[in-house]
Order: C-alpha cells, then structure tokens, then sequence
C-alpha cells in the first residue's frame, strides 16, 4: 500500500443499504473492514460507454475479526453492503482528491440486482 495518497471512512445506514457502482478507469483502491463487516461485488467494466453485468462477478466478505486489505485495481466496479449494523469501511486510494478526473458511477440497473452468492 506504499502508493497510498488519501485514506476515507464510509459507513451504510443499514444492512439493507448497498453502495453500488462506483468504477475507475486509472485510479486504485483498497478496502478494509474498521468494525462489523461488509460484503463486497467486484465487476470488470467491458465498456466504459454502455457497462452492462459481467458473468465474472467477484464477492468478497470483509470483516473487523479478520482484518485484511482488499486492492481493487483500476476497471472494475465496485458494490457493498454491511452484514453488521454500524459497520465502518476504510478505503484507500492512490490519488488525492482532485488529482485526476476518474469517477465512474454506473446505475445499479446496469449491473442487474445485487446478488448474493
């Protein structure tokens, strides 16, 4: 995580909350579960222009009882939701905040529904 600039915390109101689809073209994040737990999609974007569901959707459980740090290179999209009520996320990225132009924020009807696999 050397190449850390700008660290955030977010939080989802419920469990029934998703957070979903943020993408980045350039921009790299990382993803670490600070309390709770969170489910996290995963889902490379064929085509910036009309993004549609990939069958390669990854699911990742992240959890304050075992702390790892998920990297989410650039092209893919990204979805969570809080298994645990006040769940606290943190994410790191490696470009400060108005560094470049980079947010991609796709509709959840682009993805198809959330899936839990």
């Amino acid at each position: 995580m050397s190449s850390v600039k700008r660290m955030y915390v977010t939080t989802n109101k419920t469990t029934e909350q998703v957070r979903a689809w943020m993408a980045h073209r350039v921009e790299s994040r990382w993803l670490s579960c600070s309390f709770g737990a969170f489910e996290v999609q995963i889902i490379p974007v064929i085509d910036w222009e009309k993004p549609v569901a990939s069958e390669r959707r990854l699911t990742f459980t992240l959890t304050f009882e075992t702390p790892q740090v998920l990297y989410i290179p650039p092209g893919y999209a990204i979805g969570f939701k809080a298994s645990v009520e006040k769940s606290i996320m943190l994410i790191f990225s490696d470009y400060s905040m108005g560094e470049i132009e980079d947010n991609y924020k796709f509709s959840v009807e682009n993805f198809k529904d959330w899936k839990y696999d």
